[in-house]
């Protein structure tokens, strides 16, 4: 057994070869950026550099434990104290998990609603069912038999009720 069997791309996770995609693309688009730049008179005197970096449904192959420290990961990983490099990320998600992590006045809601919800710190559900346009916390097929179930209940009940003669209410 090699060490590519052990440690090889091919035995990472969806999740694990989609965190790993973000993090070194990001890192190689940064450094092809340097290589440009040093060519060019312009941007070698440019003391402090920002990259704005646009990343569209973060959440996508992400296990939502990973969905809820992405940010952090982000944060760890692009936070350069010693160097003149500044990061300023534009993610688009549909996950609280990562909404959770932003403060209120960085989330741009797309759509109608205006929201009144705490998202920096916020409870995950809470955010999940008021920010996210979900009508309801369980799936529409368990919430149709617990329906029919909960609809069948009260129709025995109503006639074990008339069955003993009792007052309906």
């Amino acid at each position: 057994m090699n060490i590519d069997d052990i440690f090889g791309i091919e035995n990472l996770s969806t999740g694990e070869k989609t965190l790993l995609s973000y993090f070194s693309n990001i890192v190689g688009r940064i450094n092809e950026l340097y290589q440009i730049q040093a060519q060019d008179e312009t941007y070698k005197s440019v003391e402090n550099k920002l990259f704005l970096i646009l990343i569209d449904e973060v959440e996508l192959h992400l296990h939502p434990e990973w969905q809820r420290n992405f940010i952090k990961y982000m944060e760890d990983f692009f936070n350069y104290k010693e160097h003149p490099i500044k990061f300023q990320f534009v993610i688009a998600t549909h996950s609280p998990f990562v909404v959770s992590d932003i403060y209120n006045p960085n989330i741009i809601y797309l759509g109608d609603k205006n929201n009144e919800t705490k998202t920096f710190g916020g409870n995950i559900f809470d955010i999940f069912k008021d920010d996210f346009y979900v009508s309801n916390t369980i799936g529409a097929f368990s919430e149709s038999i617990i329906k029919e179930l909960s609809e069948f209940l009260y129709f025995l009940f109503v006639l074990v009720l008339l069955f003993l003669k009792l007052p309906l209410f």
